[in-house]
């Protein structure tokens, strides 16, 4: 099924209608029961012994000359790491805690083994923190995985085996990325809900501190770029391409999902190949003497008051809304006058320049620019269906197809909420 329903609840809605009025409120109940249990769980690691070949320079006492020179060294290293699982017995109405050992570094196939005795786990996806997800059964039984507790190290340290390392800088964390068993409509409100309103929080502190525009110097930052690109932006950035294109709307609403189970917290520890961090995903590559894109920003907003360190800005989550919103204004700013002009009638048209530039760079969007004007073509605010060559870029192209869908999906989400709360009145 395109949606899979969370049937088990259904099962014990009945059972459960005094704690909960709903399945999202219990699903929400049970993920906070899963984050306190899992407070309190420690998880360990193992290491071992091995012999590595190294190599270094060494200088010749004969002749003089430096020659690479390989040697073997015996180490200690992290081999394996622990993840607690917190699972639900909705007939028990009880947690368990299950143990799995990964490997130290996820390789493929995937491989784990099982600690608690009496429990058939499978590997549904993912591997790391913020993408791991596995099925639980008991004797036939299929129980309910909430969250996980997994070791975490930052990018830049996470290939570095060394025990001595892993004990200094790794970091317990706890997360629930989305997963089937966990759909339901309401939860997706939820976290729409969740991340309108912290957009709104960080729109009003953007109004307190009073900082210009540099795309419309005579207008507040604040109000230049609107709710709903940022909530757009906040989504299509964590939505998988190839899930995007199998079924968009399922995407979309797992993103929500996910920001319901989390919160705050939510894609917090996400980091892609090319180190794009947190929701918002934002580098931080320096060329030369051109700070990285995050730097930048922090340099060129000081009004804004942007957590300074990449690590922990990149990890909090209304820093980053403050970041993208920025980011944003800078790349309408570098557009020529006629593209600021059509964002300012209207965003959700022109918003495909400077969406372009944050995806892929602003070369990418003059490209498209000029790409229009030579073909005599127009944007389309509910579609995109412009050639890859009008950008040059396959996956920036899916970028802005992905941000054209997701118009629609927050016009849907904000009716159903409006719908929703008339309800709860």
């Amino acid at each position: 099924m395109k949606k899979i329903i969370f049937i088990v609840l259904f099962c014990i809605f009945s059972f459960s209608a005094a704690e909960a009025e709903t399945r999202s409120a219990l699903i929400l109940q049970k993920t906070e029961e899963a984050k306190k249990l899992l407070a309190g769980v420690e998880l360990s690691f193992e290491t071992k012994t091995e012999t590595r070949i190294n190599k270094k320079k060494v200088k010749s006492k004969k002749t003089g000359k430096w020659a690479w020179v390989s040697y073997k060294r015996t180490v200690e290293v992290v081999s394996q790491k622990e993840v607690a699982l917190a699972v639900w017995d909705p007939i028990e109405d009880k947690f368990h805690i299950i143990r799995v050992l990964t490997p130290y570094s996820y390789g493929a196939p995937f491989s784990f083994q099982v600690l608690t005795s009496g429990y058939d786990v499978e590997h549904v996806s993912g591997r790391g923190p913020s993408k791991l997800v596995f099925q639980v059964s008991k004797e036939g039984r299929k129980l309910l995985v909430f969250f996980y507790k997994h070791w975490w190290m930052a990018p830049g340290r996470s290939n570095n085996d060394d025990p001595k390392v892993f004990e200094k800088y790794a970091e317990e964390i706890i997360y629930s990325p989305y997963a089937p068993d966990l759909y339901d409509e309401e939860t997706i409100l939820k976290g729409a809900e969740f991340l309108f309103s912290e957009i709104a929080a960080v729109k009003l502190e953007l109004r307190e501190n009073g900082v210009a525009s540099k795309a419309y110097p005579d207008k507040p930052l604040s109000e230049v770029i609107s709710d709903d690109y940022i909530f757009n932006l906040g989504h299509n950035e964590q939505m998988d391409h190839g899930k995007f294109e199998a079924d968009a709307n399922l995407t979309a609403e797992e993103i929500s999902i996910e920001y319901a189970l989390n919160g705050k917290n939510a894609f917090r520890w996400i980091a892609s190949p090319a180190n794009a961090r947190g929701p918002f995903q934002f580098t931080n590559i320096a060329r030369g003497k051109n700070p990285g894109t995050y730097d930048y920003v922090v340099r060129e907003y000081a009004g804004v008051n942007l957590i300074k360190d990449f690590n922990a800005g990149t990890q909090d989550l209304r820093n980053m809304i403050k970041a993208a919103i920025c980011l944003l204004d800078i790349e309408l700013s570098k557009m020529p006058k006629e593209v600021r002009d059509i964002f300012f009638e209207d965003y959700r048209l022109g918003g495909v320049y400077p969406s372009i530039c944050y995806n892929g760079g602003c070369g990418k969007a003059f490209r498209l620019y000029n790409w229009l004007k030579r073909n005599k073509k127009e944007l389309k605010s509910d579609a995109f269906e412009f050639p890859v060559s009008s950008i040059g870029h396959p996956e920036t192209h899916t970028y802005i197809r992905k941000q054209a869908f997701l118009w629609g999906y927050i016009d849907r989400i904000k009716e159903k909420l409006q719908n929703f709360k008339k309800e709860q009145q």
